[in-house]
């Protein structure tokens, strides 16, 4: 079924007859098939280099990657002769959460399994939407995936029931690699995650930006996205961004004669008040009186210097 510029896809055509689960191997196409689903998908990238397409924004995967995707989200995975000629090898987890269990059957997203199923066994914050893990724990994950695999082909006695405790352990080590580690090893991994989303911020500080753009280049659901960014940063995306257009201000003020309501719009304000307001708020001073300041006293305007990060 095609739902604007991809195609849908229910699962009738998937799951067998009485089954909530899917697995298979397959080497991604060349040609574009974007589409949307109505399923949690756990793609685990077994070999090979190629493109997955979230939206209309494309990123280079390899092997070792881990995607979860949740339902309706657009997206495709796709072999690109020019990265690797032998193409894209994806192993898929494709399931309903009532799977798991029958009380998560209006459930659709990957963070309502931990809430909901997961939250009395391992009592943390749960994970983004669309993770993206990097290398970590790709023996122990592949190695699952193989069992699994072979059980949903094989279709030994009590399959399913494998199946169901084999999924709550790929959940849990999906969990376990994303909180996994020191304080100082997360800190930097998440640092990482969030390296193009604060670039774009500080090259496109004076625009709208949208929060839902930002996560999609963290492979993030936005909730998760914002609660894992001021962890990392010490400040929320909106004060990170506030900060970056006050920085520019106090350069344009110390730098140009140009009016204070002209540097207010080229930083991203229209409203003179509000910007008058924030400004005070940050720098301690007026626009105007903090212009007014010895050029000695002008060095570090804020508290803490957004583009430091």
């Amino acid at each position: 079924m095609k739902s604007g510029n991809y195609s849908y896809n229910s699962g009738e055509r998937l799951f067998r007859r009485g089954e909530e689960i899917f697995m298979n191997r397959c080497t991604e196409k060349k040609s574009e098939h974007l589409h949307a689903h109505d399923f949690i998908e756990l793609a685990y990238i077994t070999s090979g280099k190629g493109i997955h397409r979230i939206g209309s924004r494309e990123y280079r995967v390899g092997k070792g990657d881990l995607f979860v995707i949740n339902y309706d989200v657009p997206h495709e995975f796709r072999s690109v002769p020019s990265l690797d000629s032998g193409g894209l090898h994806v192993c898929n987890c494709v399931f309903r959460p009532q799977f798991l269990d029958r009380s998560l059957v209006h459930s659709r997203c990957f963070s309502d399994l931990y809430h909901i199923f997961l939250f009395s066994s391992l009592g943390e914050e749960g994970a983004g939407n669309d993770l993206h893990l990097i290398g970590r724990d790709t023996r122990e994950i592949g190695w699952l995936y193989d069992r699994m695999y072979q059980e949903y082909t094989g279709r030994p006695y009590g399959y399913l029931d494998m199946l169901r405790a084999c999924l709550v352990q790929l959940l849990i080590l999906i969990l376990r690699a994303w909180h996994g580690g020191e304080n100082e090893e997360r800190h930097l991994r998440g640092k990482r995650y969030f390296e193009k989303a604060i670039r774009f911020m500080q090259q496109h500080y004076q625009e709208d930006i949208k929060l839902e753009d930002l996560a999609a280049m963290s492979f993030l659901s936005t909730s998760y996205f914002c609660i894992s960014f001021k962890k990392c940063t010490g400040m929320t995306v909106l004060k990170y961004i506030q900060q970056l257009r006050i920085e520019e201000a106090c350069d344009l003020l110390r730098s140009t004669d140009r009016k204070v309501v002209d540097i207010a719009q080229a930083v991203g304000y229209s409203d003179l008040k509000f910007f008058n307001r924030l400004f005070k708020s940050l720098t301690g001073l007026t626009p105007s009186a903090w212009r007014s300041m010895a050029p000695s006293e002008k060095e570090s305007p804020l508290p803490a210097a957004g583009r430091q990060f």
